[in-house]
């Protein structure tokens, strides 16, 4: 396990820079790579945690994300923006509804979230793959 600390800037939402701790493990499990990141803030216990799964070698899918006590804040754009630049991958979320061959949805929230990111022009919808793509600032 592979792990990496450094600092999150952030604009979060109400327009105020907040820095966060950025801490990164990277595992593999059941043949499967994946990457955890966990967003501290350094004045209290409150975090948020991202768990990101590989797609092939050109794509990363967001398989957990937990605001817990930093909802708003604007955490989830300024995390994936370092998930693709850091691994170097297209950001995919899950579909709706599994497969059938694969255990995945996505819930009401991260629903919620995604919707918000394409209004931003932060995402984009692939109707053929029932997914969300993160579209870069940078690409914007």
């Amino acid at each position: 396990m592979n792990e990496t600390n450094r600092t999150l800037r952030v604009l979060s939402l109400d327009g105020v820079q907040r820095e966060f701790q950025l801490e990164v493990l990277h595992d593999f499990e059941a043949g499967r790579e994946y990457w955890l990141y966990r967003v501290q803030d350094p004045a209290s216990a409150d975090f948020y945690e991202g768990r990101f799964c590989a797609l092939g070698v050109d794509r990363v899918q967001s398989v957990m994300l937990d605001a817990h006590t930093l909802r708003g804040q604007g955490v989830s754009e300024a995390l994936f923006e370092v998930v693709v630049a850091d691994l170097r991958r297209t950001l995919v979320s899950s579909r709706k509804e599994g497969t059938g061959e694969e255990d995945e949805w996505r819930s009401a929230d991260a629903e919620k979230m995604w919707k918000r990111f394409v209004a931003k022009g932060l995402a984009k919808y692939d109707q053929a793959e029932g997914r969300y793509v993160f579209v870069l600032r940078s690409l914007i």
